[in-house]
C-alpha cells in the first residue's frame, strides 16, 4: 500500500539530504513533513496524508465490490508543500 508514495519520499530525501545515508533525528523529523506535500488523487489536489486515506478507502471498496477500477492511485506533483493548520 505504501509503494505508490515511495517516489515522493525518495524525491524529497534526494533533494534535501543529497547522498547522505545516515540521517540525523532532525532530518528524519523534517522528512515526515513529506506528508504535507501535494498530490493529485481522485482528481483533486490533496496532501499526501489525505491521499493515503483516500487510497486506503478506495482499496477497501475495490476489494469489497471486486472492482479494481474503484482503486484511486496518486499522481505525485513536483515538490509542493500544502500548509495545514496545526493545533
Amino acid at each position: 500500500m505504501i509503494e505508490p508514495w515511495r517516489a515522493m519520499v525518495d524525491l524529497v530525501a534526494k533533494q534535501t539530504f543529497n547522498t547522505q545515508s545516515n540521517l540525523s533525528r532532525e532530518q528524519r523529523k523534517n522528512l515526515t513533513l513529506t506528508l504535507h506535500n501535494a498530490c493529485i488523487i481522485n482528481e483533486e489536489k490533496n496532501t499526501i496524508a489525505n491521499g493515503i486515506n483516500i487510497m486506503i478507502q478506495s482499496f477497501k471498496s475495490a476489494v469489497e465490490n471486486k472492482n479494481r477500477e474503484l482503486l484511486k492511485l496518486p499522481t505525485i506533483l513536483p515538490f509542493e508543500r500544502i500548509e495545514v493548520i496545526s493545533e
